[in-house]
């Protein structure tokens, strides 16, 4: 087995070949003798040997020390020097073409060997470490130029590089991060995640990649799509983990609302389905009622005070006194009652309201009022706001089941933004603008995200008496008058719902 290709460079012929006899005894390979540095940089553009043995005094115009510059420089090929001459001035000159060794005319072949295989190795360490160069360097430019974040850290979680777009990503600098401990771009939720899941994964030589909450720059909470990875070394132990990154906030908003519309879409659908069929069952249903009522009130007016038909006929009246109610809830909720809109001052009406909204709810329950100090004029139908006070201190009395309580009935203006009116309850978002609002509250049991989701659903009630139709015909009326409805609750801390209207402006 050849150990190494090497080139002689020597203007003494005899000197040459017996240096060839001898270095092929040794087991190497010799790829020619040349005389003159022109002819070893001939020679390089076709062969290309690992090692130049070169004498300092050669034949032609450059000597040995300039073609040693040449072929390191041009050719990256590294020379020994062999030659009789020892002199300072020499040495210095020598040393510019970075040698790989230097042997003094005569040499011993047992140095010779030495300083060859030295040589030899070195050229082949030097190689490696050219081609270590080469890769990080084109690491580096890869990961400088990607969109995805890149972060690399011992196995103690100290960071050691970060590429510009976790700078970017972070808002933090390489200079900034460099020592830190990659665990500080993460919330505590996000922490508990790496420390039990994804740490104890990479140990078993496993990768992860999932979504996990970081903190960004101006401490912005951003959801990113992560990596996480190991390398090893000849021992097969974590010597870095690498992080792969990108911010997937936005994408996964706008996947969300893309749902959100799609199911608002679906209700909307559902319940303008619902609607048709309702209303014109009570449309229907109103016009024969109406000839019930009319009859029955026409025979009490005709019937004396003391006739036993009476008593029957005036609880038949009132029956159909409440299937008014009935009509006009579901005419509500199908968007198809009948308003008459005028100016209102909703202080004013919820004034004259109260002894009669004191009136529906249990004696145990303490009933109090805080009225705006500034009139709330609104444009809307007198008799679906007095429904819809209703129905909400209805609600929250009977979120206490009989026991004590107590009810805070507000009123008061606010000026809503796009990013307030995504709350409402109802699909369809009013514009932004001036608003006035009643607000119910109650400390009863309260309301989990899933029936308050489905408080406003048609024929949807938590009691065991009831038609679901109160809510349902709330959000009819307040969708008519372009308003929005918010709730918040708690299991077994209450619940607070605000209806808000457009303010009719002076």
């Amino acid at each position: 087995m050849t150990k190494g290709n090497l080139l002689i460079v020597e203007d003494d012929y005899v000197v040459a070949a017996n240096l060839q006899t001898e270095l092929e005894e040794m087991g190497y390979r010799i790829m020619g003798m040349v005389p003159s540095g022109e002819k070893a940089m001939e020679h390089v553009r076709t062969e290309r040997p690992e090692l130049v043995l070169m004498d300092i005094k050669l034949q032609g115009e450059i000597d040995g020390v300039e073609t040693a510059v040449r072929l390191r420089k041009e050719h990256n090929i590294p020379s020994v020097f062999l030659t009789a001459y020892a002199e300072n001035g020499i040495l210095e000159r020598a040393k510019g073409s970075e040698p790989y060794g230097y042997l003094v005319k005569p040499y011993e072949h047992r140095e010779l060997r030495a300083t060859i295989e030295m040589a030899l190795y070195k050229a082949k360490q030097d190689r490696q470490l050219k081609l270590t160069f080469e890769k990080l360097e084109l690491f580096r430019a890869i990961a400088e130029a990607s969109q995805e974040a890149i972060a690399i850290s011992k196995p103690d979680g100290s960071l050691i590089y970060i590429n510009p777009a976790h700078e970017r990503l972070f808002g933090r600098s390489f200079k900034e991060t460099l020592g830190s401990n990659y665990h500080d771009c993460y919330p505590p939720k996000t922490i508990e995640i790496l420390n039990d899941k994804v740490d104890p994964m990479l140990k078993r030589g496993h990768n992860w990649e999932g979504e996990l909450e970081a903190v960004g720059a101006n401490g912005r909470r951003m959801l990113l799509w992560e990596r996480v990875d190991t390398i090893r070394d000849a021992e097969g132990r974590t010597a870095y983990v690498f992080r792969l990154m990108h911010d997937v906030t936005d994408k996964k908003q706008a996947e969300e609302r893309r749902k959100e519309i799609e199911r608002q879409h679906l209700q909307a659908q559902k319940l303008e389905s619902i609607g048709t069929l309702v209303g014109g069952i009570a449309h229907d249903f109103n016009n024969l009622h109406g000839i019930v009522a009319g009859g029955l009130e026409l025979a009490l007016l005709q019937l004396p005070a003391t006739a036993a038909l009476r008593e029957p006929l005036s609880h038949a009246f009132q029956a159909s006194l409440r299937a008014t109610d009935l009509t006009r809830q579901l005419l509500a909720f199908a968007g198809k009652g009948q308003y008459l809109p005028i100016r209102l001052n909703l202080n004013e009406l919820v004034a004259e309201k109260l002894s009669f909204l004191r009136s529906l709810i249990s004696k145990s329950t303490e009933f109090n009022v805080e009225l705006s100090f500034e009139p709330l004029f609104v444009r809307a139908d007198r008799a679906s706001v007095e429904q819809i006070l209703l129905n909400l201190v209805v609600n929250a009395s009977e979120a206490y089941g009989g026991r004590e309580g107590s009810i805070l009935l507000r009123t008061g203006s606010q000026l809503c933004d796009e990013g307030n009116l995504r709350g409402s309850r109802i699909e369809e978002k009013p514009l932004a603008g001036p608003y006035v609002y009643v607000e119910i509250s109650d400390e009863g049991c309260g309301m989990d995200e899933e029936i308050t989701r489905r408080l406003f659903d048609p024929f949807f009630s938590t009691k065991f008496v009831g038609r679901g139709l109160g809510m349902a015909a709330v959000k009819g009326i307040v969708q008519w008058h372009k308003g929005a409805i918010f709730v918040k609750s708690e299991p077994g801390k209450g619940t607070t719902v605000r209806v808000i209207i457009p303010s009719l402006m002076e």
